[in-house]
């Protein structure tokens, strides 16, 4: 009876320790500041709008020339859907390596920072 109860105050023990040290999870772009002229936009040109999506080439019908042109598409599903590769979209840039980590986390913190020009 004694191993039976020690066991389970132990279980309490663990359960209640184990929950009590998890920190509530943070939006990791609440204090990551990005705008578009200066983060953005190089990303974009770099990889996208220099190639396919350009004012003169605009595939698929998007064009990234420009802030507001960029912002009308950017809070699509299929706008990260596509950088990020996910299974159901069309991943961008197309017939190339998927962007850096970084570079789609800066796309994805101004698009959930209010995409600031």
């Amino acid at each position: 009876m004694k191993t039976i109860l020690y066991s389970l105050l132990l279980s309490a023990g663990i359960s209640i320790t184990a929950c009590g040290g998890q920190k509530p999870a943070t939006n990791e772009c609440s204090s990551f500041l990005v705008s578009y002229a200066t983060d953005v936009k190089p990303i974009l040109d770099n990889n996208c709008a220099s190639s396919c999506h350009s004012a003169a080439k605009h595939a698929a019908g998007i064009d990234f020339s420009s802030y507001e042109k960029v912002k009308s598409i950017a809070g699509e599903s299929r706008f990260l859907g596509s950088i990020r590769h996910l299974a159901g979209f069309s991943a961008m840039p197309k017939k190339a390596a998927q962007l850096s980590d970084s570079s789609i986390k800066v796309v994805n913190c101004w698009i959930q920072n209010g995409m600031k020009e």
